[in-house]
């Protein structure tokens, strides 16, 4: 059977993290409310929901064992903190 991921390239998954990871995580990555920040996976909040996520999509079979996250970036655009970016996908992240 083919995946929703498999045919498009993305497919939105539901969670199991609670409202109380979401406001740390937004607390932790937004704490001024400047645009947005890169490198995240150095945050602990963020790494720590990195690993909850990974043991939760590995164990329903959307992610394989060696699955690692290799970067994490979050931007907040609103209308206060917006940039004219055309629509893209980044596809090439620099990693060793």
């Amino acid at each position: 059977m083919t995946t929703e991921l498999e045919i498009r390239g993305w497919a939105i998954i539901q969670t199991n993290l609670a409202a109380s990871r979401l406001q740390a995580l937004r607390d932790s990555v937004f704490p001024d409310e400047g645009p947005g920040q890169r490198c995240l996976l150095d945050n602990a909040v963020v790494k720590q929901t990195a690993i909850a996520l990974r043991s939760e999509l590995t164990k329903s079979g959307f992610l394989p064992e060696g699955a690692v996250a290799i970067q994490a970036i979050a931007f907040d655009k609103t209308p206060a903190t917006n940039w004219k970016v055309t629509w893209h996908q980044d596809l090439m992240f620099p990693f060793a």
